[in-house]
């Protein structure tokens, strides 16, 4: 995570740890895209990075915690922290 920091790149993840705005919060990171399909199949996977990348322009989550799965796709923004 701190390489990712560093360079400014949004992170993808299956870890949920990385949801835990305690550790990570909103802002502080360039983006974290947590995945959780139903299967950890790549098919899974990728079906739901796909949807993702249909619905959002990936310049609009920076420093945004998002969560996907296979029916939705939350989003929290720094913005949101503050209130």
């Amino acid at each position: 995570m701190e390489k990712v920091c560093k360079e400014q790149r949004l992170f993808i993840t299956l870890d949920k740890d990385f949801a835990n705005l305690r550790k990570y919060p909103l802002g502080s990171h360039a983006g974290i895209v947590l995945l959780r399909p139903y299967s950890h199949s790549r098919t899974a996977v990728l079906r739901i990075l796909e949807k993702l990348l249909s619905q959002y322009v990936l310049e609009d989550l920076y420093g945004c915690l998002v969560v996907a799965d296979e029916y939705r796709v939350r989003i929290r923004r720094p913005s949101e922290a503050k209130r």
